[in-house]
C-alpha cells in the first residue's frame, strides 16, 4: 500500500501534465461529443479535475476539439477526495 505523501506526489504528478495541456482526446468520447452536439442537445463537462486547473482544462478541452459546451463542472478546490479513475 503507498503511503499518503505517495499518494500526494502522483496526485501532484498528474497534475503537472494536466497543467501542461496536451492531453489527447479518447476517440471514442470525442465521437460521442460531437453526435450528442450535432443533435443539438447541451453539454455538460464534469470532471474531477480542480477548479484551479479550470484555464488548462478549458484549453485542453478546446485543442482537442471539444467546442460549445453548455457547462463545465469541475471539483472544489477544497475538496479532500482522491481523483477519480
Amino acid at each position: 500500500m503507498l503511503g499518503c505523501s505517495a499518494v500526494e506526489a502522483n496526485i501532484s504528478s498528474l497534475e503537472a501534465w494536466m497543467m501542461q495541456k496536451n492531453a489527447p482526446a479518447v476517440k471514442h468520447m470525442h465521437d460521442l461529443y460531437h453526435e450528442i452536439k450535432g443533435r443539438g442537445l447541451n453539454i455538460f463537462i464534469i470532471s474531477s479535475r480542480k477548479e484551479y486547473l479550470r484555464d488548462a482544462t478549458v484549453n485542453n478541452l478546446l485543442k482537442a476539439g471539444y467546442h460549445g459546451w453548455t457547462e463545465l463542472i469541475l471539483r472544489s478546490v477544497i475538496s479532500k477526495s482522491p481523483p477519480l479513475h
